[in-house]
């Protein structure tokens, strides 16, 4: 609500000018220094305040609050998460959560600064393979031609929509690692009723930059990955975005319904299989490990792969 006030011009008594957002100094508990000018600091949470100059000329004070006065504005990270997805809790007022009103003025001016439709058009097509230098990959093949390829071939099908499936298996991590989404993908591709999806996928979302993860999530019509700290890209996604998240135990955010009505986006969860229950037969994950499930690698039948696809098809055309 403060950035909100700041972007239509409404000062505090100290602001520095007129307009100007209406705190002299800022206090960053989740993320020191994210605001210096010296700050070379890759943190996704401080390039997203960079980015959109989220707090004016207002300067960085130590967490410790050294120097805090009534002009002094202190943040939290996580009080930030609780806001968007929690609205629930008790002791958290509605009035104090950002409303849709609040969230699209901010989501404006984010997509303006990395430069992203706002919305979905017909037709729209990306220069990702030339943009993201080959790290955008065919599963099946990683060779920049045949990527090539299989876009200008999928550009000419004007005849059905082209959907854009957006993949990650959290490998790099070594847990939580969906162990055959490549084979899971192949045998997909090959079937008639899957020829206008684009499969696309992501080894290591660590060799990304912001611009090109941002980019990555705003071209996507669906989002099937793991649960992981990626999702926090969900930001960039224009409204009607399908989710599925992935993992044995997934801990709710993405899927909140008040962070959903403010991105516009529609999500399902897909958790482990619990006792006498399969892939095969049910809608679920098999799970490796029996007793810590949070960090789980997991597999998962074409058949719940499959039906996966269809669903979002079908919610996409509806």
């Amino acid at each position: 609500p403060h950035w909100y006030e700041f972007r239509f011009g409404k000062g505090g008594s100290n602001h520095k000018s007129s307009g100007d957002f209406p705190f002299d100094y800022v206090v960053l508990n989740s993320v020191k220094n994210c605001l210096s000018k010296n700050n070379s600091s890759e943190h996704w949470y401080c390039q997203i305040l960079r980015s959109i100059d989220a707090f004016g000329v207002a300067e960085e004070l130590p967490v410790d609050g050294t120097n805090a006065n009534s002009t002094t504005l202190v943040c939290y990270e996580n009080l930030l998460t609780l806001h968007l997805s929690l609205p629930r809790l008790n002791h958290y007022s509605m009035e104090s959560l950002p409303n849709k009103n609040v969230f699209d003025a901010f989501r404006d001016v984010l997509f303006k600064k990395f430069k992203l439709p706002r919305y979905w058009k017909k037709g729209r097509r990306d220069n990702l393979v030339a943009s993201l230098g080959g790290t955008l990959s065919n599963h099946n093949n990683n060779d920049q031609a045949s990527i090539q390829n299989r876009k200008d071939s999928t550009t000419n099908q004007q005849t059905k929509r082209h959907y854009r499936f957006l993949f990650y298996a959290h490998e790099p991590s070594g847990r939580r690692v969906w162990t055959n989404m490549n084979s899971l993908l192949a045998a997909a591709q090959v079937q008639t009723k899957y020829r206008q999806i684009d499969f696309q996928t992501v080894y290591d979302f660590g060799n990304l930059n912001i611009q090109q993860q941002a980019r990555l999530f705003n071209e996507a019509d669906a989002i099937i990955m793991v649960h992981g700290a990626q999702m926090a890209n969900s930001i960039f996604t224009v409204e009607g975005t399908m989710f599925v998240e992935l993992g044995c135990r997934v801990f709710e955010f993405l899927g909140s319904k008040n962070y959903l009505n403010l991105i516009g986006g529609k999500y399902t969860m897909v958790q482990l299989c619990w006792r006498g229950e399969t892939s095969e037969k049910d809608f679920c994950l098999d799970c490796t490990q029996e007793k810590d499930f949070t960090y789980s690698n997991f597999t998962m039948s074409q058949k719940t792969f499959d039906k996966i696809l269809d669903d979002i098809v079908i919610a996409i055309d509806s």
